[in-house]
């Protein structure tokens, strides 16, 4: 058995940045609600047009309130890339799943977490993805003699395997679901690859190798790609890379699947096989995020009605306080009105004359040392 590839010391200026969850909790009794596990997110962006319209809405199609994102940007190794977000999710407490997905992955399948609880509930599983195969000769799982399994729509048209859950050699990396043991235990092969090749591939015949599972699953994903533009000369280097590792090696290549995993498609999985029916599903997805919109401005709406609601109580409460304040005012006037209107007799005897001159007095023996007006107490005006 070949071991895993060894954890390299970083540097502490991690690439590896954490974005708030899309959805947020609602209302107070929904944040109390909130549990410890968690499944989180990480992608490897090179475009965030892409990843902002592709990836980003399907992410806030199924994300629960304590769901975490975790982006990374690189133009050199997504093994080094994909590394550091396991680096950031290593040791997270109550870690449920970890979700790797490239920046034109969208998520279509509103009930994508549930199939992936029911899935990892197994601790034999490591990896699910969406579409993979058996008889993996080559980094590209559809290539040698291969069996593959799974659906999922592009932008071409569709690949269609055979639906349902089963066992393979190997999941394409457009979507990869770690289990918290392979986010403890598996790590991209840095040291031996580079670019942007093998390293999904790769990484489940590791999971095999420990003795582990891999299992693709009918998930409603739509790959915004048209798979062109790659550079076959890092392809070819990439494949004899991974051949000599787990093909050529005697011993290393992991046992077949045993088909255990073998079932039918689930009912309900509306199953795309034109191109026609590739974009209707698309559509669906685009009218689930509308709903999901339009939702979201009616409890925005709902709230700012209730805040005008609280605004207006506030400003009459503070009408009436200066209206009070206001009245008490004129009272105070129309008193010392009343008090200068009085003959100086009646205006002594009210002790407000008296009173004044004592605050002179005493103001003025501070500032002069005299004894101050205290004769002119004794005896009032006349």
């Amino acid at each position: 058995m070949l071991d895993s590839p060894r954890r390299t010391r970083r540097s502490s200026r991690s690439r590896v940045s954490f974005l708030v969850s899309p959805r947020r909790p609602t209302n107070k009794r929904e944040a109390l609600a909130r549990t410890a596990s968690v499944i989180a997110f990480g992608a490897c962006i090179a475009s965030r047009e892409k990843f902002l319209r592709y990836a980003m809405p399907g992410i806030s199609l199924v994300a629960e309130p304590d769901s975490e994102i975790a982006e990374v940007t690189t133009d050199h190794s997504i093994f080094e890339a994909y590394n550091e977000v396991l680096e950031a999710f290593t040791g997270r407490e109550g870690l449920e799943a970890l979700i790797l997905l490239h920046e034109d992955t969208e998520i279509a399948d509103p009930d994508m977490f549930a199939k992936v609880r029911e899935r990892l509930a197994d601790p034999e599983v490591a990896i699910v993805g969406a579409i993979g195969s058996r008889g993996v000769k080559k980094i590209g799982w559809y290539g040698g003699e291969w069996k593959g399994y799974g659906r999922t729509a592009w932008s071409r048209g569709v690949y269609d395997f055979e639906g349902g859950i089963h066992e393979v050699e190997a999941v394409d990396g457009f979507l990869l679901i770690l289990s918290p043991w392979a986010v403890e235990s598996l790590r991209f092969d840095e040291e031996r690859f580079t670019g942007f090749h093998a390293y999904d591939v790769d990484l489940c015949f590791q999971a095999r190798a420990a003795g582990k599972r891999v299992l693709i699953d009918d998930l409603a994903l739509i790959h915004h790609t048209r798979m062109a533009g790659w550079d076959q000369t890092a392809v070819q280097t990439a494949d004899e890379t991974w051949r000599r590792k787990w093909i050529e090696t005697p011993g290393a290549q992991p046992p077949a699947p045993d088909g255990t995993f073998e079932s039918i498609a689930k009912p309900g999985f509306e199953k795309p096989t034109t191109l026609l029916e590739a974009y209707q599903l698309e559509l669906a997805s685009l009218r689930g995020r509308v709903a999901k919109l339009e939702g979201t401005v009616a409890r925005e709406k709902e709230r700012r009605r209730r805040l005008g609601g609280r605004l207006a109580k506030a400003k009459g409460r503070a009408a009436t306080l200066e209206k009070r304040l206001r009245a008490r005012e004129r009272s105070r006037w129309s008193r010392l009105g009343a008090l200068l209107s009085l003959p100086a007799r009646a205006l002594w005897g009210s002790g407000l004359a008296q009173g004044i001159l004592g605050r002179l007095d005493v103001a003025k023996r501070r500032r002069r040392g005299t004894r101050g007006v205290a004769d002119l107490r004794q005896e009032p005006p006349r």
